[in-house]
């Protein structure tokens, strides 16, 4: 080889061996090369041949350079091939959440989330998960892998301070370190409405561990907090619906009574008003008169019930007379039947005039 290649031209292709290795297994294979690298160079290569011995004050600076680059060069490719170990490490447990992000997106039941959560808690911690929500007397198992149903009082204890506070409780933390759990809040932005925790028996998370942790939390977290608000919506929408129904109904069956005494009137004064006498014709009109405006405040309060929908509705108040006031119910309750007998205005003449919306 010498013969082809000038010697330090040599030293090249052990160090190539050096980077090899140290690329495909690691520092230590890479630092065990350079020693070798460092004999063979010095055996066949440096005279005298096939000795340890070095005569040559530059043949021995330069066997103890190539030492130096050979452990240099195995140093940092050693050190980028861990870096590439724990990149790709780090990307399996990012690969679960993004699938356990969007598993959870497709949900549409709360226990289905939390048993979703129990199970990605204890498949990238290795150990039992537990979530429990708030209930009427505190909290509640709602769901845990391995499936369990019970907390013991102390362990129990620790989470409902983690309810209370909205901080992390349990081994590792400030608040209760003795506990053998590790509780974390699953807070929305209505309040704290559980825990997640982790049995860690006498290990302590590492940071990326506890960082993992407190993504699924979050997660699970924000998924009860999405489901809740559909569900309130929901709700809110069937509750909607069904008082316009009944308010439609009732309606449709109060304008009945208005509209009969108008079409009666009417026809009573068509067909029969040259014969009838005029206080019999004025009472006709009179009651058309009163029943079309019965249908016409019905109409403003629909009109004004869709604004107080919108958003859009606006209090018109005046200074009212409480006499006048009355005067208007009694008139409309005696056109519904109602006896006279039963409305005594006492006090109305001598209460002063209230500030309102009359109709």
């Amino acid at each position: 080889m010498t013969s082809v290649v000038r010697l330090p031209n040599v030293s090249m292709v052990f160090l190539l061996a050096v980077l090899f290795s140290a690329a495909r297994f690691g520092i230590w294979p890479a630092l065990f090369s350079s020693g070798l690298s460092f004999l063979a160079y010095n055996f066949f290569l440096i005279e005298p041949l096939h000795s340890f011995s070095v005569t040559e004050p530059h043949e021995l600076l330069a066997l103890f350079v190539l030492l130096a680059v050979a452990v240099l060069t195995s140093a940092i490719a050693g050190h980028a091939r861990e870096q590439a170990r724990r990149a790709a490490e780090r990307e399996v447990p990012s690969r679960r959440l993004y699938k356990f992000a969007r598993r959870l997106s497709a949900l549409a039941d709360p226990q289905s989330v939390v048993d979703h959560a129990a199970i990605q808690a204890h498949g990238d911690l290795r150990c039992p998960c537990m979530i429990l929500l708030r209930g009427q007397g505190g909290l509640v198992v709602s769901t845990a892998w391995p499936p369990a149903d019970r907390l013991d009082p102390e362990a129990l204890a620790a989470a409902s301070l983690a309810l209370t506070k909205g901080e992390a409780t349990g081994m590792g933390t400030a608040h209760c370190p003795t506990v053998p759990w590790l509780f974390l809040p699953l807070r929305t932005p209505e309040g704290t409405i559980g825990v997640i925790g982790a049995a860690l028996s006498d290990a302590i998370l590492d940071p990326e561990a506890r960082t993992l942790f407190e993504t699924v939390a979050e997660l699970t977290a924000t998924a009860l907090a999405r489901l809740g608000q559909e569900i309130t919506a929901a709700r809110t929408a069937a509750e909607t619906e069904r008082v316009r129904n009944t308010l439609l109904a009732s309606v449709s069956h109060d304008s009945r009574t208005p509209l009969a005494s108008i079409l009666g009137a009417s026809t009573s004064l068509i067909e029969y008003g040259a014969r009838l006498p005029e206080p019999a014709r004025r009472d006709l009109l009179v009651q058309v008169k009163d029943e079309a405006e019965q249908l016409d405040g019905m109409v403003k309060n629909l009109l004004a019930m869709t604004r107080l929908e919108a958003g859009a509705l606006e209090l018109n108040r005046d200074w009212s007379d409480l006499q006048e006031l009355f005067d208007r119910a009694v008139a409309f309750a005696k056109r519904h039947g109602a006896p006279s007998t039963a409305m005594r205005p006492d006090r109305c003449a001598r209460a002063p005039p209230w500030n309102c919306r009359a109709r």
